[in-house]
């Protein structure tokens, strides 16, 4: 029996829950398609485990965003109640000002969710994003609703508790410090991966009866089977995602230097496909294409970023083992939902991907091995050439056992064990 067959027909009615109660899903962080797909995939794991009615609080704009990826069906169970849409502010004392303000105002809306959840008799909060600030106020605002289950998600910032580079993360690295030493009653946290939370428990800032850990939930398109053998031409490699030195994403232009006679012989082509940050632009050069606009830090549309992709052979990320242990990488998802096999350095949640899916790709110790690997790939080394059809192939298959259900019961009996 097919595997997507069988859950619908078998997992997905055994995992609703028949409690009658409210959830609340809230992000105060998320405008316009900022964090959409995450938002997204996490709307469809709720819809997938209960039959409750779903409130979700969040900005407007970002509200018209999130409903076209929905069915009429699913959009009659969610509700939407608007937070406030506050404009950014770039300078000095007007951004301390709307820190200050945002504070308040997500404050406010956390004690208004909070005491409508308190009236039901199993409400259940879930938190998808806050800034850092306002997760400390709710911690202890939290502690006036013992009764109240919330389950808030940990993102890439925690990251900056042991890898900080500058003030503002090593600011915020201290308040995740003080939010994990309040520890109001029922207040739970989500790990979007695998291999994070036992370091979080290892050092005691979270305790395993606190914690709950997916894989990152995707809505993979199980309909984009694109050609499983590797293109005869030029091959081309692309970094996909934001490029920011975070990710070593500066690493993609070090390695074009280091292939430029490949390059120059149009055996090899580098792309980015996405936004580059500020602290990457230095870095930038012609040998590797990118799509943004002229000043190259702008997002590409979602139709450009999906062409791209369909028509590369290999991804390319440059993670080390100080970055991205805490974070979910949403374009490695991407890549995956593209069939495309990886070229990466070796970092825990490389090796935990690999574990799990398979051969889908190659692991490299270094850019040195790097770069051999890619003039053996130019070459058409029988070895390697042969592998292709089967890392797609493996990753067709993950998809398929990672979908929103499978991550919603995995989820859902979670929270049962300690909710």
């Amino acid at each position: 029996m097919d595997l997507l067959h069988y859950y619908h027909t078998h997992i997905i009615p055994n995992i609703k829950s028949n409690l009658l109660v409210m959830i609340h899903i809230i992000d105060l962080n998320s405008y316009e398609n900022s964090h959409l797909l995450f938002n997204v995939s996490m709307l469809k794991v709720w819809l997938t485990i209960t039959e409750s009615p779903i409130t979700v609080y969040v900005q407007e704009s970002h509200w018209k965003q999130l409903q076209s990826y929905f069915t009429s069906s699913e959009l009659s169970r969610l509700s939407h109640s608007p937070t406030y849409n506050q404009k950014k502010s770039t300078s000095g004392l007007s951004k301390a000002i709307s820190i200050v303000s945002k504070a308040y105002n997500d404050l406010f809306t956390f004690r208004r969710i909070l005491q409508r959840a308190h009236r039901g008799s199993q409400d259940v909060i879930f938190l998808c994003t806050a800034h850092s600030i306002s997760l400390l106020l709710l911690h202890y605002l939290k502690n006036s609703y013992p009764g109240v289950p919330v389950i808030s998600t940990l993102h890439g910032e925690v990251e900056f508790i042991y890898f900080a580079q500058n003030k503002w993360e090593i600011n915020t690295g201290n308040l995740y410090k003080r939010i994990f030493k309040i520890e109001p009653p029922r207040l739970f946290y989500l790990f979007l991966n695998k291999i994070s939370k036992k370091q979080l428990i290892k050092d005691r800032y979270v305790s395993e009866s606190q914690s709950i850990e997916i894989d990152h939930p995707y809505i993979y398109n199980h309909a984009e089977i694109t050609r499983t053998e590797l293109n005869r031409g030029r091959l081309t490699i692309a970094h996909v995602g934001s490029m920011g030195i975070r990710k070593s994403a500066h690493l993609l232009y070090e390695l074009a230097e280091k292939s430029q006679q490949l390059i120059k012989n149009n055996l090899v082509e580098f792309w980015n496909i996405g936004p580059i940050e500020e602290n990457v632009l230095p870095y930038k050069s012609q040998l590797v294409k990118d799509f943004t606009s002229s000043d190259g830090k702008s997002y590409i549309p979602r139709t450009l970023f999906d062409e791209k992709l369909r028509l590369i052979d290999y991804a390319v990320f440059f993670y080390n083992n100080e970055q991205f242990m805490f974070r979910a990488s949403g374009a490695v998802h991407d890549v995956i939902n593209f069939n495309r096999p990886i070229i990466v350095l070796k970092h825990p949640y490389f090796d935990y991907l690999f574990t799990e899916a398979g051969n889908i790709g190659f692991v490299c110790k270094d850019l040195t091995e790097m770069v051999i690997l890619i003039e053996r790939l130019v070459s058409r080394e029988p070895e390697l050439v042969e592998q292709y059809e089967q890392q797609c192939n493996n990753i067709i298959a993950y998809k398929k056992r990672n979908d929103i259900p499978f991550v919603a019961l995995d989820f859902k009996n979670q929270m049962a064990a300690i909710i």
